[in-house]
């Protein structure tokens, strides 16, 4: 009782931010990308786990660090079979972690992804997020790309010549002050400090994922990107804005739990009648009713 009474109180707190601040005056310079997506997650975790005396956090995080086959294999596979010039009219990010090994080939199924590429009756191209620093393969649908993570490996190692925006800056600051306002009664210093480097990063990264996903979808020129854990923030919110203007519609489809004590998945409704709409995917995609 004491969690549920925690995961009730943390969540009311979100939903209470999500109103209490005009959200559209905390915005990158890339993409006007709202600063809140890219805390919201784990502002939910954090509170979640003071109010109820857990470390979902720590017990989440991974220890694995990325090896020079990690890298080189992201670029070996990063325009996957269909090759750099291929167009796809389906494209679906999804995170290795769903991959299974089958007997007896040996190849990996991703239950997460590979059901949906594989009944598809048009050209599919699956974008698969290393798991741990790795990719399992070979696998059974073979048009499987790593273009995600040599994104994200191109932004970190050009971050130090991307100095943060001085708008960026200054917003970052004045976003801070409003959440110490709010959550300073029972988030620490650490957690502000990684709140702040994580905005930070965000600031030096984002040019590069705009630039690099503008060039990728307009090459690829989708109907449909699917995103697992679009919700979450991070690069995403970035991604689906370079997918919209290649003319793409963009959804995240179902892979765990839902519910009205989630808070990646719940939002005031005067946020989402908001342009922060536009951090979030098109449409949802679930198993059967949201509730």
């Amino acid at each position: 009782l004491e969690n549920i009474k925690a995961t009730v109180d943390g969540f009311a707190k979100i939903l209470d931010f999500d109103v209490g601040l005009d959200h559209d005056a905390y915005t990158f310079t890339h993409g006007s990308v709202h600063l809140w997506s890219q805390v919201r997650a784990y502002l939910g975790v954090r509170l979640y786990d003071i109010l109820s005396n857990t470390d979902f956090e720590g017990a989440s995080a991974s220890v694995a660090t990325p090896t020079l086959k990690y890298v080189a294999d992201s670029w070996r596979r990063r325009h996957g079979a269909s090759g750099a010039g291929g167009r796809s009219d389906v494209i679906i990010f999804g995170s290795g972690v769903g991959n299974i090994a089958q007997a007896p080939t040996g190849e990996y199924f991703n239950w997460l992804t590979d059901y949906a590429a594989s009944s598809l009756d048009c050209r599919t191209q699956i974008v698969e997020l290393s798991d741990r620093w790795r990719y399992p393969w070979p696998r059974t649908y073979p048009v499987v790309s790593t273009s995600h993570d040599w994104v994200l490996l191109q932004a970190k190692l050009r971050q130090r010549l991307n100095p943060v925006e001085p708008g960026d800056q200054r917003t970052i600051e004045r976003f801070l002050l409003a959440l110490r306002d709010a959550f300073g009664e029972h988030l620490t210093n650490a957690d502000f400090a990684t709140m702040q480097h994580t905005l930070m990063t965000v600031a030096r990264r984002a040019g590069t994922w705009m630039r690099l996903y503008d060039r990728y979808f307009q090459r690829r020129q989708p109907r449909l990107v699917q995103i697992e854990g679009a919700c979450y923030g991070g690069p995403w919110p970035f991604v689906m804005r370079s997918a919209r203007a290649a003319g793409a519609v963009v959804a995240e489809f179902q892979h765990g739990y839902i519910g009205r004590d989630h808070y990646a998945y719940n939002y005031a409704p005067t946020l989402m009648a908001s342009p922060f709409r536009e951090d979030l995917p098109d449409y949802f995609l679930t198993y059967g009713s949201y509730w």
